[in-house]
């Protein structure tokens, strides 16, 4: 078992970023991460979620359908699955955490847990292109909280931020 983990500070509230980040509707426009977010997040739900990944070709799709492990309103969602039929080849428990600051700030922790007998074998891939996408993701997410003003636009426009954080 391995783990990855990004941190970022958003400058806004966890009500803010939690609106932000289960607002899956409005993934297209502000993120190039996770293209396709489908399902209720209560606890054991079923998901569909479909990855796009940095990989040395250019992009790499993932799709599966995860169930929820946990979601708290304002502090953390966690979900887990496998792209494989058996979860023992390759795994992983997806999550996010919010933990408010005493400036009223958000420290946002967002990583994965990979289990299963490919990961030795795709540990490197992890660590430099999905780490990379899990990065931009936050990325995004911060400045989409700490913007009000771009949401409102991008709404308007239908103008995208991912590709403009980079």
């Amino acid at each position: 078992m391995k783990e990855l983990m990004t941190q970022e500070v958003i400058k806004a509230p966890p009500s803010v970023v939690w609106d932000k980040l289960t607002d899956y509707s409005s993934y297209s426009h502000w993120n190039d991460f996770i293209k396709r977010f489908e399902g209720n997040l209560l606890d054991g739900n079923r998901l569909r979620v479909s990855f796009k990944i940095p990989d040395k070709k250019g992009f790499r799709y993932f799709n599966y359908r995860p169930y929820v492990v946990k979601a708290d309103p304002e502090k953390e969602l966690r979900w887990s699955g496998s792209p494989y039929l058996f979860g023992f080849v390759f795994s992983g428990e997806h999550y996010f955490v919010l933990r408010p600051m005493k400036d009223g700030n958000t420290e946002f922790l967002h990583g994965e847990i990979f289990k299963g007998i490919l990961l030795p074998i795709m540990w490197n891939y992890l660590t430099t292109f999905y780490r990379s996408a899990l990065i931009e993701f936050n990325r995004s997410l911060k400045k989409i909280c700490e913007t009000p003003e771009l949401d409102e636009t991008m709404l308007e426009t239908g103008q995208e931020i991912a590709s403009e954080s980079r």
